[in-house]
């Protein structure tokens, strides 16, 4: 009968949330998996994403310390799912926060903006008549709905600058190839073209802030080679960053003040450094099985230099405590939170974490205990009575008592 043995897992496992000391800083969604690497490539942690090859896009909020991913492991729905994780990669199990009906959509990429609490993810019809920009707020309910329809393009990347007030896709349609920008809050006059020059495919997307730079993924018309292409965020100073010459085809971008991590088709995840004049491809000493996205956990570093630089992430970081902990729930699933209470327990089990054995010590004399209707019942014998077996006799014995 479970019971002690596993009040003392839950401690165990608190414990283990408080006590590890490894911090992540390079997640990769891989099928099913989301791999926590060091940034040499050794392993933190393996977590199960999905259970049908369906992990694909990633955004990291590193204000609230939460990773949101895409789940396309269902042909009729798109999930994004939210997990918690702690700078160790201890993470709480993931649930849906948004549900898609992707019968009629490809869905492309997703990223997130902590000022404005909002996701945002762009997708194709099925079959292609034109490209949607999607916002979701995360705010209590949590809504989404279209908020740009795109006919002619086809949105792939997307970023936002939560400092400025913008948010990127790339248009990988080949016959008008561009990288399009939206200010939010309803300023401006909608969509705009921010690069149609010197841009051929465009896919990924990823924002420097430190440098105050915008990367993105193309493919070189005149070689056919894999390009990463960069400008400035206001438009200017577009130049190619790094052609690749002996076969290399990048998938996903994440960039951090020291250099540019991505993935590639070749089951490889490498890094250049910044600083590296040479722009050497440094392989990340880590073997990945069909990678997709690439998040990195220190976004915010470029805060430490100039916090003036960003206004609102700064206020907000100052804001909002670190995570010391997650939300544990032993015997049941994390939830939307409750009246401050986060779990859903399964059947026979309560407790703030779903960690007390409503069956535990229930029947008095060790007799067989089920649940009925979600309370626990006892499998009375001849000489026992009540809901929890009290011997025949005792109960007589009390009857006297009170008689005399």
């Amino acid at each position: 009968m479970p019971g002690t043995a596993n009040v003392k897992m839950f401690w165990i496992l608190l414990s283990l949330l408080t006590t590890a000391s490894a911090e992540w800083d390079v997640v990769i969604s891989e099928f099913d998996f989301l791999d926590f690497l060091y940034s040499d490539g050794r392993n933190v942690s393996v977590v199960q994403g999905s259970h049908r090859g369906g992990v694909n896009s990633l955004a990291y909020d590193p204000i609230y310390e939460n990773l949101y991913f895409s789940d396309t492991s269902d042909v009729h729905v798109t999930h994004i799912k939210i997990m918690e994780v702690t700078r160790e990669a201890v993470v709480s199990p993931a649930y849906s926060v948004v549900s898609i009906n992707s019968s009629n959509l490809y869905f492309r990429d997703l990223a997130h903006d902590p000022v404005n609490s909002s996701l945002f993810w762009t997708t194709t019809d099925i079959p292609y008549t034109a490209g949607q920009i999607w916002q979701a707020t995360l705010d209590k309910p949590i809504t989404f709905s279209p908020l740009l329809r795109l006919e002619g393009q086809i949105p792939q990347g997307i970023v936002v600058d939560s400092c400025r007030g913008y948010i990127y896709w790339a248009n990988m349609n080949q016959t008008s190839p561009s990288i399009e920008r939206l200010r939010l809050g309803g300023l401006g006059t909608g969509p705009e073209s921010f690069i149609s020059n010197q841009i051929f495919s465009p896919s990924d997307l990823a924002l420097s802030q430190n440098q105050r730079m915008l990367y993105w993924i193309d493919e070189k018309t005149s070689s056919k080679n894999s390009i990463i292409a960069r400008a400035a965020l206001d438009g200017g100073e577009v130049e190619e960053f790094l052609e690749f010459k002996d076969g290399h085809v990048p998938k996903s971008l994440a960039v951090t003040n020291e250099g540019l991590y991505f993935t590639e088709e070749s089951n490889a995840v490498y890094v250049v450094y910044f600083s590296d004049p040479v722009k050497t491809l440094h392989k990340l000493n880590h073997t990945v099985y069909n990678p997709q996205g690439i998040a990195v956990r220190n976004q915010l570093a470029f805060l430490n230099q100039n916090k003036d630089s960003c206004p609102p992430l700064a206020e907000l970081r100052e804001r909002v405590p670190p995570r010391r902990n997650i939300t544990v729930c032993l015997f049941g699933k994390i939830s939307p939170p409750v009246n401050g209470i986060e779990c859903t327990c399964w059947a026979g089990y309560t407790g703030r974490h779903c960690e007390i054995d409503m069956c535990h010590n229930f029947c008095l004399n060790g007799e067989r205990c089920f649940l009925t209707d979600g309370h626990p019942t006892c499998d009375c014998a001849p000489d026992r009575t009540g809901s929890r077996l009290v011997p025949v006799l005792l109960v007589e014995v009390k009857r006297l008592e009170l008689w005399m």
